[in-house]
């Protein structure tokens, strides 16, 4: 886990310098396909080196992996996790609702990719997990998103007012370093029925 980490946070790090250059310095076609086509793609990449680098512990649960004949060798296929992401990236910023809220785009990323991950553990084991008290989870994990949206917008903008970082920047590098891991509260959840 402390490898997959590592990888968010210095992907997330080195991102701050080309965000700041993109908003500051591009504009028209050019600003839009940096923003809305390279900018998801590097942040995708991360959360897919994230996932890889923990998989298949310590996504889920120590009793989990115990059931499970042996442990997995197999990985999800790169294509369907890039592909699921992408698309996910592309066309989650078009409904008017993330737009306001673009703080749940990158979770729901990181919880397509966890889920992905989760169905091809129970490919290859056999295994039936599921998600004790059904969807009681939901409240818990958007009370965790929203604690950590307003949280880093303060912190990004006194970022800015102390050091002159651009907020955005800031605000998208810390986000991918602390949003990603709280897919693992929801992922260590699943129990096998």
């Amino acid at each position: 886990m402390l490898f997959g980490l590592l990888i968010l946070t210095a992907g997330a790090l080195a991102l701050i310098p080309l965000e700041s250059w993109v908003h500051q310095s591009l504009a028209g076609i050019s600003g839009s396909l940096a923003e809305h086509f390279l900018l998801p793609l590097a942040r995708i990449a991360l959360i897919v080196l994230f996932l890889y680098a923990i998989y298949p512990s310590p996504m889920l649960a120590p009793q989990v992996l115990a059931l499970a004949p042996a442990l997995p060798q197999g990985h999800p296929p790169w294509s369907n996790l890039l592909n699921a992401l992408f698309i996910a990236s592309l066309i989650l910023p078009l409904f008017p609702e993330t737009q306001r809220f673009g703080a749940v785009i990158l979770p729901l990323q990181s919880l397509l990719g966890a889920l992905l991950f989760i169905h091809h553990f129970e490919d290859i084991t056999g295994l039936d997990l599921r998600l004790p008290g059904g969807n009681a989870w939901m409240p818990v994990f958007v009370g965790a998103l929203l604690l950590n949206h307003f949280g880093l917008r303060f912190l990004a903008s006194s970022f800015k007012s102390r050091y002159g970082w651009d907020a955005l920047s800031s605000y998208d590098a810390m986000a991918l370093i602390s949003q990603p891991p709280l897919i693992l509260l929801f992922s260590r959840s699943f129990v096998a029925s």
